[in-house]
């Protein structure tokens, strides 16, 4: 069975937000807003940009980018504060 996709845009905010339970006023809500915001922005020329709906398109993206498979993943954790 395949999964439900709410599609990643602006003008779906609302139904993003209550499919993750998110308070619309809430700072996450505002979080996801910006997010959105963010990949529908024009980019500068001569850049890339390019905004993961999922891990699957992320990696898709990577080996498009990179033009290879042949990849190795390694973790690193860091100290972060967030604010």
């Amino acid at each position: 069975m395949e999964a439900e996709a709410i599609p990643f845009s602006s003008k779906n905010l609302s139904q993003i937000l209550n499919h993750y339970s998110i308070n619309p006023g809430s700072k996450e809500a505002k979080q996801i807003e910006e997010s959105l915001s963010d990949c529908e922005s024009p980019v500068s020329k001569g850049a890339k940009k390019f905004c993961a709906t999922s891990l699957e398109s992320m990696i898709d993206n990577v080996i498009s980018e990179l033009g290879t498979e042949n990849l190795r993943v390694s973790e690193q954790w860091l100290n972060r504060r967030f604010y």
